[in-house]
């Protein structure tokens, strides 16, 4: 028997950050299976949450890693105030499929 009180752990969205432009920039996107009634499956839900010029990231490696952590915070906050629940996040970043790599999620908004 499992844990009755545990809680089902859903993916909600993906904290995404992407070099763009010589900007580190943070963004989130719904997952496919939660995109709004309407929007064609191609098009990507996409809300740009913030940046940082990469020059800073390269000088103050520190600095990209407190970015992260703000833009998650950010998200968490956001999605708490809607939901009444509070989102976890991966300790370490998970790396972005190759094909998506450099490039803004499409359809942002």
């Amino acid at each position: 028997m499992g844990d009755s009180g545990a809680m089902k752990q859903v993916q909600i969205g993906t904290l995404k950050f992407r070099e763009i432009r010589g900007d580190w920039v943070a963004f989130y996107a719904l997952p496919k299976a939660r995109r709004m009634a309407g929007v064609q499956r191609r098009d990507a839900i996409a809300v740009r949450l913030g940046s940082m010029p990469i020059t800073i990231c390269n000088k103050h490696p520190n600095r990209k890693w407190q970015f992260r952590l703000l833009m998650q915070d950010l998200t968490a906050d956001i999605i708490e105030m809607a939901t009444g629940i509070r989102p976890t996040f991966p300790n370490e970043p998970q790396p972005a499929p190759e094909s998506e790599r450099g490039k803004p999620p499409k359809g942002l908004i």
